[in-house]
């Protein structure tokens, strides 16, 4: 009777604020960490617990303790132990391996001009990427590269996507790091190439005889557009040839030829018509040869 009873005030006291068992809080530790990283340790505290952690390492010259922050020094293994702050009540103790992880130590773009400082110029409007190189080759830290523009309005590119956009004429720089590393590349948008302006032309075609030059000299529309090479072809070169840069025709035999001016990056194309007549003076005839006794 008397145990019962005693059973049953223990039971009561036990639901009671002095007997109630705290509940305690949640803390995620992970199993691995990385040297030279801080990881904050997750800690939950259920409504009405303890306000703090004393967290400790075995080892601070494998894992150094700050706050509830755990910082991995060198290679190895430790143990990690939180008690309730203030008190020697062991809430959890676990042992936790510092990996050392390949970082980036350099980075660079693979264009050798563009690497010692040449402008990369590119077209507003177009889209493009700057292919890139890192070392060591086993770094593992790829996640770290992020992107940048000194001028969004300009060039814009996402922090964490290598995509640029060229968005209006100007000049700016983008750059490429990861923390340890990082590279500049200076862009310059221009605008696209529109036309290709024949300056010496006089009508639809141009006419000339047999074995004459003809100078041919163009621009580009607008006159600051980007654009490659310009291409100088002749459709009929038994008709007109064309000299090694393009800018001298030679009219070989009476027809008519079509001359092809193309830029090789965007492919604007310009074409001329050409007629070549036969100049060549006619023989002199029985009256002729009488005459011109």
């Amino acid at each position: 009777m008397f145990c019962s009873l005693f059973s049953k005030v223990s039971d009561q006291q036990k639901k009671g604020s002095a007997f109630r068992i705290k509940e305690p809080p949640k803390i995620i530790i992970p199993n691995v960490i990385e040297q030279g990283v801080d990881t904050h340790l997750d800690v939950i505290y259920p409504a009405g617990r303890i306000s703090g952690v004393d967290i400790s390492s075995r080892n601070p010259s494998i894992i150094k303790v700050s706050g509830e922050t755990i910082i991995g020094v060198s290679e190895g293994v430790t143990n990690i132990q939180v008690f309730e702050a203030g008190t020697n009540q062991l809430l959890l103790s676990k042992d936790v391996k510092v990996r050392i992880v390949p970082r980036i130590r350099e980075i660079y773009p693979d264009d050798v001009a563009i690497r010692h400082g040449e402008d990369l110029i590119v077209n507003a409007g177009e889209s493009f990427t700057i292919p890139f190189s890192y070392g060591p080759p086993n770094a593992e830290n790829l996640n770290d590269i992020s992107w940048s523009s000194s001028n969004s309005a300009i060039a814009s590119v996402h922090r964490k996507s290598d995509v640029i956009t060229a968005k209006r004429q100007g000049r700016c720089t983008i750059t490429c790091e990861t923390g340890s590393a990082d590279f500049d590349v200076s862009i310059v948008i221009k605008p696209a190439l529109q036309d290709i302006e024949i300056k010496n032309l006089y009508g639809s075609e141009v006419v000339l005889n047999t074995g004459e030059n003809y100078e041919l000299n163009w621009m580009c529309i607008p006159n600051n557009a980007n654009y490659g090479n310009i291409s100088v072809r002749s459709l009929d070169d038994s008709i007109v040839g064309t000299s090694n840069d393009g800018h001298n025709l030679r009219a070989i035999s009476e027809g008519v030829a079509t001359i092809v001016l193309e830029d090789d990056i965007y492919h604007v194309k310009k074409e001329l018509t050409i007629r070549v007549l036969n100049c060549e003076k006619p023989k002199k005839g029985l009256l002729s040869r009488i005459f011109s006794k």
